[in-house]
């Protein structure tokens, strides 16, 4: 009788060893294989699926980066600037690539994969992004327009990437607006082409390309508008709302000068939002 009990004692034992190795091995293939979906969804999705899986109330920073381009041997330094604290996450204001080919999407998607980015990168399309391959920001990037929350924040990217806003771009853009403007304590907007016209220190809305924005404007109270494309760093604020274009180089004399690259930091808190402008490296 001992004998027998001690046989399936040992038997127990084996066969609950067994099945712990099998759901390791299984618990580990279905975490193999929710990586491998992860890694298939292109940049924008699988940085917004971050966001919405991680979303929590409270202070945060982020970081808007301006147009890359040329730039792009230096993308690690720029992904990796030394503001103190790194941010929740990193968004790019369109023309993350010089050319939109095959490439130069390897190329950039190498040097991203490089920079071993630690937290979510979200790009807004840029013409040199999209012009003569818009298949190609949607393959590895997703959608060229959408939306999300993060601390009950509304961000909105737009697309302008190769000209003022369509029809329908509007409104889908009135439609988010009237949907979750009511729900977000600030409201942050993207696109890649500034809905302003710069002349010196000076600033005039753009009316004949963006009347149907700013009418937008005047009903919703949007905090920050972020854009790209104009090669110099300018701020202005214009009715309650701060446009501020990321700059990277100038054109003088038909020559390119090598200026530094500008990045915004966006600090948000109890007391509102702080934005600091950095200077990050010649490119």
């Amino acid at each position: 009788m001992k004998k027998f009990i001690l046989i399936t004692f040992a038997f127990l034992v084996t066969l609950l060893l067994a099945f712990t190795i099998h759901s390791c091995y299984l618990g580990d293939a279905l975490h193999q294989k929710a990586l491998a979906e992860d890694q298939q969804l292109a940049l924008n999705l699988r940085s917004l699926k971050y966001l919405q899986e991680h979303d929590e109330e409270g202070p945060f920073r982020f970081i808007v980066l301006g147009d890359i381009q040329s730039g792009f041997k230096n993308l690690t330094k720029l992904l990796h600037p030394d503001v103190g604290a790194p941010p929740q996450f990193i968004l790019q204001t369109g023309d993350l690539v010089s050319h939109a080919d095959a490439g130069h999407y390897k190329i950039v998607l190498n040097e991203l994969e490089k920079a071993d980015l630690r937290v979510p990168l979200l790009v807004v399309p840029g013409n040199h992004d999209v012009e003569d391959g818009e298949y190609l920001f949607h393959t590895y990037f997703g959608s060229r327009h959408y939306y999300f929350f993060w601390h009950q924040s509304l961000f909105i990217i737009m697309d302008n990437s190769l000209g003022p806003p369509y029809t329908s771009q509007i409104k889908w853009l009135k439609k988010v607006l009237r949907e979750h403007h009511h729900k977000a304590k600030h409201t942050f907007l993207l696109m890649h082409r500034e809905p302003m016209i710069w002349k010196k220190k000076n600033l005039f809305p753009a009316f004949n390309n963006y009347l149907q924005f700013f009418l937008l404007l005047r009903k919703y109270r949007i905090d920050y508008v972020f854009s790209g494309h104009l090669h110099e760093y300018r701020r202005a604020e214009r009715k309650g709302t701060v446009f501020i274009s990321n700059g990277k180089e100038s054109r003088i004399g038909g020559f390119l000068q090598s200026k530094p690259n500008f990045l915004t930091l966006v600090e948000v808190g109890e007391n509102g939002i702080q934005v600091s402008r950095s200077q990050c490296i010649k490119v």
